[in-house]
């Protein structure tokens, strides 16, 4: 699973919790765990987009802030600096990129959260159309 695809996931269950959220799935007949499998072709395209619209500055400040809060308390832990040492160059930015952008994924619920919710209800839907016109044909 992608990194993007962890993060739209986060979103996805954070937004499942929303009762007005998972109704609009429910009258669909969707289940979270029929969502689940769409993640990466269904819903990190939206969270992706979304996160492509907002300010380009902004964001790279944020995702920065966020990468230092990880990192800082991890690398006092015991054992992680040797675990760090350890690493090669590509874990290294594969770890901080996976955990960066989860933590990203919640700053983005907690403020986009209304944003998110459409995003994704417009995927979906977008999908299930496809789906329909696939079917017709």
């Amino acid at each position: 699973m992608s990194t993007y695809t962890k993060a739209a996931s986060f979103v996805l269950d954070t937004l499942w919790e929303d009762d007005d959220f998972r109704d609009y799935f429910y009258n669909l007949d969707a289940e979270l765990a029929d969502l689940g499998p769409l993640t990466q072709i269904v819903f990190e395209p939206a969270y992706l987009a979304l996160k492509a619209g907002l300010d380009d500055t902004a964001l790279q400040m944020l995702e920065a802030q966020v990468t230092t809060d990880l990192l800082t308390p991890l690398y006092r832990r015991p054992g992680f600096r040797e675990m760090w040492e350890q690493w090669d160059s590509q874990t290294r930015q594969d770890f901080i990129d996976e955990q960066s952008e989860l933590q990203l994924a919640k700053l983005l619920i907690q403020v986009y959260d209304r944003q998110l919710d459409a995003a994704y209800r417009a995927a979906y839907a977008s999908y299930l159309a496809q789906q329909e016109t696939r079917h017709k044909k």
